[in-house]
């Protein structure tokens, strides 16, 4: 009788002990976005700014074209935006993965940016 009685409290202890060492799930680490790993640092690159907070580099020093997202807009504060075709921004950051969907490849490649500096360029 007395075994029965410490039998259910042993089980929903054991019960509650396994649930709580198996629910210590960490928070995986973003492959992209702004919060990702960084893929590269730019300098001074020639960019045209669109507006809200996306650029165009139409080359960088690779030679390659892409759209940069900044991901804080603090440096953006009271930049107009580029008339078309023009670079009229240098920009420096820390280029990040894009987040797309599995096997979508854009014509014209997309990053986020975190941006460490920007200035007028003529």
């Amino acid at each position: 009788m007395n075994m029965k009685r410490l039998v259910k409290p042993f089980l929903y202890a054991t019960v509650v002990m396994l649930v709580s060492v198996s629910c210590k799930k960490e928070d995986p680490e973003p492959d992209c976005g702004c919060d990702s790993p960084v893929i590269r640092e730019i300098r001074d690159v020639p960019v045209q700014f669109l507006g809200d907070f996306v650029f165009f580099v139409n080359r960088d020093p690779n030679y390659v074209s892409y759209f940069a997202s900044a991901c804080d807009r603090t440096l953006l504060k009271g930049l107009a935006a580029s008339p078309p075709d023009t670079g009229n921004y240098q920009i420096s950051g820390l280029l990040k993965a894009p987040c797309l969907p599995d096997g979508i490849q854009p014509i014209i490649p997309s990053f986020h940016i975190e941006l460490t500096a920007i200035r007028s360029y003529p």
